[in-house]
């Protein structure tokens, strides 16, 4: 199995990474292995953190998307992917609070067409029983 990880930067934008293992679909605990030595390499890239975050979500390990959403956030507090991932992730650890509802608000203010965003809202807004969907 031939693996290759490589990094670009198209039109001087921040690094992202493109990985592939001949061309199938990478095994979960790769891909999250792979981000964990990005993040330590650059533990200062708000990208990177936000995508390590997301590859834990989808690992179910939420303290530890939730930390790696909230590094993501101390370094670029506008950034829409991890400020998501933030709420998301508060809210699959237990944080029902209205400073929950008050954070993606502020985010939809940021980018009001976001999707996941409105959709995290509405699911959160109907949990608190504020309107039914």
């Amino acid at each position: 199995m031939t693996s290759t990880a490589e990094k670009t930067t198209p039109n001087n934008t921040t690094p992202s990474f493109n990985i592939t293992l001949n061309k199938k679909p990478m095994d979960k605990a790769i891909s999250l292995q792979l981000c964990a030595l990005a993040v330590n390499k650059e533990p200062d890239n708000p990208e990177l953190q936000a995508h390590y975050g997301t590859q834990l979500l989808a690992q179910d390990n939420h303290i530890l998307a939730y930390q790696a959403f909230k590094q993501a956030l101390s370094l670029s507090p506008d950034h829409l992917q991890a400020r998501i991932g933030y709420a998301k992730a508060s809210y699959l650890l237990g944080d029902r609070s209205q400073t929950l509802q008050d954070y993606l608000q502020e985010t939809l203010a940021i980018e009001p067409g976001n999707i996941a965003t409105r959709y995290q809202l509405a699911h959160l807004l109907k949990h608190h029983k504020l309107y039914d969907l």
